[in-house]
C-alpha cells in the first residue's frame, strides 16, 4: 500500500487494553460497497466444526476453507470467516 512509517498507515486496530476481548481492524478499501462487505468479520472457535454446524443451522452458508479458516455468508450474503487460529 505504499506505508512506510506507521504514523501514515490508514489502518487502525481497536483491542481492549487487558486483552481477552474482541479487536477491531479498521482500513480503508478501494472497492465500492457493491464489491466489498463495510464490514468483515473474522471469529474464533476452540470448536470449529461445532461452530459452523450451528452457524449452518441458523441460516449460514460455508463458501469455502483453507486450513482452519471458514469463510462463510450469513442469510443476506455478508461474508465472515471462523477460525481456530490465534489472530
Amino acid at each position: 500500500m505504499g506505508v512506510f512509517d506507521l504514523e501514515d498507515d490508514p489502518s487502525v486496530v481497536v483491542e481492549p487494553a487487558l486483552g481477552g476481548g474482541p479487536r477491531y481492524l479498521l482500513m480503508g478499501v478501494p472497492k465500492r460497497k457493491r464489491q466489498k462487505n463495510r464490514l468483515h468479520l473474522d471469529l474464533r472457535s476452540d470448536d470449529l466444526e461445532g461452530e459452523v454446524t450451528r452457524l449452518v443451522d441458523r441460516g449460514a452458508v460455508e463458501l469455502y476453507r483453507i486450513d482452519t479458516n471458514v469463510t462463510m455468508a450469513d442469510p443476506e450474503g455478508n461474508e465472515f470467516c471462523i477460525n481456530t487460529c490465534a489472530v
